[in-house]
Order: structure tokens, then sequence, then C-alpha cells
């Protein structure tokens, strides 16, 4: 049995929204087998009969402040750590009890499509800073940011590092983000979900760290899902470091928020933070290598240009050269591979016609099919 057809057999959205001809490289899971620890814990659960009701353990602030301070050197609060079902509840709830009648809310397009969703069903208005293209790497643009503050924002949701660019924000830009926050009244609201997929190329700095300035108008959301392949166990959390910010959060806040969290994801969430760091390694390392391979693969490609990425697995492609609009429909149709459009990542659908986000999570050697199938597409045109 191939590679694909083992992996076909799971029932995720990666491996079933498509038909089985699809090579998937669209929703953000990857195919790599699970931390040990992971595994264990889960099936621990399982033969203790523990699948009751979760609770906010101490455990949970405890792990992630660890692997925090082991990874960034960076030590949270872990008293101020709360679980939440995963980051986009706790993107939308934090967004309705920080602008309970809705808002301006600010993002750096290209954005992760769900924060549409999330600004969306919180009633909040979107409001875009784009990033900036230099040399070869998107960056922040913080007169833009600044602008817009000036303007009035709300909330300012910060993705870091970057869905789909793969950006690893630097630390001034951070400082700079943090002061400016301050000065106009802005909440940051800092999605780290990626974090811990910062390639070795680059430095995550966590928003929190940075400054005292950072502690008192930030907030975090992440979880180990992204990094750590759970996201079907339903686990998340927010972390604070300001007493006020996080009793004006939590006041709003539904009581059940906390409780809503699987009781599965915590502990693929303590497992992860506290006991898969040599999985998380090889992982990385795998991560790196895929990038190698793509962009050897696509170097002599007029029909795509590449960017420096620094985290994530996601591959962000300008795919100009195939002269089409919105062309991950056509590469879908009549390539058979998954790929988001790039206009998901704009604030309206109108921009990033061209581009489109490619997931490399995956091995070797399926990634060279799918760059075989899009290539013999481009060569039709």
């Amino acid at each position: 049995m191939s590679r694909l057809d083992e992996l076909r057999q799971r029932k995720s959205v990666k491996w079933r929204r498509f038909a089985e001809d699809v090579i998937p490289m669209h929703v953000a899971e990857m195919d790599f087998p699970l931390s040990p620890a992971i595994k264990n814990s889960l099936i621990e659960m399982i033969e203790n009969d523990d699948l009751g009701y979760a609770y906010p353990l101490d455990e949970l602030g405890q792990s992630f402040s660890s692997f925090s301070d082991r990874h960034w050197g960076f030590l949270p609060k872990s008293e101020m750590v709360f679980p939440v079902t995963d980051v986009g509840v706790a993107g939308v709830e934090l967004l309705r009890a920080l602008v309970p009648g809705g808002g301006r809310v600010l993002v750096n397009s290209p954005i992760y499509a769900s924060f549409r969703k999330w600004i969306s069903e919180s009633k909040s208005q979107i409001i875009d800073a784009p990033l900036r293209l230099v040399e070869n790497s998107w960056v922040l643009d913080l007169d833009q940011i600044e602008q817009r503050f000036k303007e009035g924002v709300d909330v300012y949701l910060l993705c870091s590092p970057h869905n789909p660019v793969g950006a690893a924000h630097s630390k001034e830009d951070l400082i700079s983000i943090a002061d400016l926050a301050e000065r106009y009244s802005v909440t940051v609201l800092a999605d780290e979900i990626h974090a811990p997929l910062t390639h070795s190329s680059a430095r995550f700095i966590p928003f929190a760290s940075v400054s005292e300035q950072a502690r008192e108008v930030g907030i975090t959301i992440t979880s180990s899902s992204k990094s750590f392949n759970t996201a079907g166990v339903k686990g998340g959390l927010m972390s604070f470091e300001s007493e006020a910010l996080k009793n004006r959060a939590m006041e709003k806040l539904p009581m059940a928020v906390p409780y809503r969290t699987s009781i599965l994801g915590i502990a693929s969430m303590i497992a992860s933070y506290a006991e898969s760091d040599q999985w998380l390694g090889e992982t990385v390392a795998r991560i790196e290598s895929n990038f190698k391979l793509l962009n050897t693969l696509l170097e002599d490609k007029p029909w795509v240009e590449t960017y420096n990425q620094n985290a994530t697995y996601l591959a962000w492609l300008n795919l100009e050269g195939l002269g089409i609009d919105n062309p991950a429909s056509e590469i879908l149709d009549k390539g058979r591979v998954s790929l988001v459009a790039g206009s998901d990542h704009s604030i309206d659908d109108k921009g990033y016609l061209r581009f489109a986000r490619m997931n490399i999570g995956t091995y070797p050697e399926i990634i060279e099919q799918a760059i075989e199938r899009i290539n013999a597409l481009a060569q039709t045109r």
C-alpha cells in the first residue's frame, strides 16, 4: 500500500473532503505520526475510563509556562493560563468580551482565513494593515499599523508567527507594536499557535516577553494542536500577564468557556508541552527539509515564486506565472491537488487572487507528486 493510500484511511477533513484522486494540501493538518507521549497520555485516559468533563488543571499552565521558558526564555504566569475549546473559540469569545458591541479589529493581510470568520462572528469590523514585501520576506508595516491605530482600532489580532507567510516577527517590531498599542489604547490578541514550528533559521519571540507594555496590553491565545497535530481532541489556552486585563476579559467571558474544553484536549496539551520536545525537534527538522525540497523543485519553474519563510509548514506561493485568477481552483479541477486560494487570505476575497497556500507537513514523495501534477498543468497553459 502506498503512503497516500495509507493516509486515505484517516477520517479527518483533510482526507475526506475531496475525492480520492486528489492530493490534499489545503487544511493545516500534518501527516506525521503523533508524539509517543501524546499517544500514551490519551490511551491512559481511555484505559482509566477518564472521559468526564474537563477541569482547568494547574498542570496545563505549569507545562505551558515551562515549555515557553525552555524554548523561548520566557516564563508566563502559569496561574493566569486558562483552557479553551480551541484557539478559534478563544478568539471569538475574547473579541466579544473586549468589544461587547462590536468594534474595529486590525489584521495584517494576507491573513489566516479564519480571522475573518472570528471578526464577523463577534460582530466587529475588519481593518487591514497589509504586510510589506522587503526583498523576499514579508514583514509588518509599522507605519500602516500606527496609522490604523490613529484612525481607531479596538483590538489588534496579531498572527505570530504569521500564517500563511511564515514570518517570525522581530523583537524590535513587537516592542514597537506594544508601545503603539499602549499609546492608542489597543488590546493585542496574539495568536501564537504556530510558535513551536519556528525554523532553525529564525527565533520566535513571544509578544508578552518583549516589554512591560506588551504584558499590559497583550493576551496570548495558543494551543499545542497545530504543532503537535492534535486539532481533533479540542484544546487551546489563553494566557494573561496583566491582572487588570485578565479581570476585564474574564468578567465578560461566559463562565463555561474553560469547561467546554475536551478533557482529552487538556491531556494532549500537557503531554505536548511537558514530554514531546524530542518529537518536536525532529518534526521541525522534517519541515525544514521539506521546504528545501519544495524550493529545489520550484526553483526553475517560471510559473511560481516562493518567499523566505521561517515558521510553519505552510508555503505561500505566488502563481502569477500561470496567468489566471484563483489558480487554486484550476489546480484542483485539472491537477487534482487541493490548495487554499490566496483570496481566502484577503479581507474581502478580492486580494491575492493569484496566490495560494500549500501545506507541506507531509512526506517528500507526496510533495514531489503534487508539484509534478501542477507543473504538468502549467505546461498546458
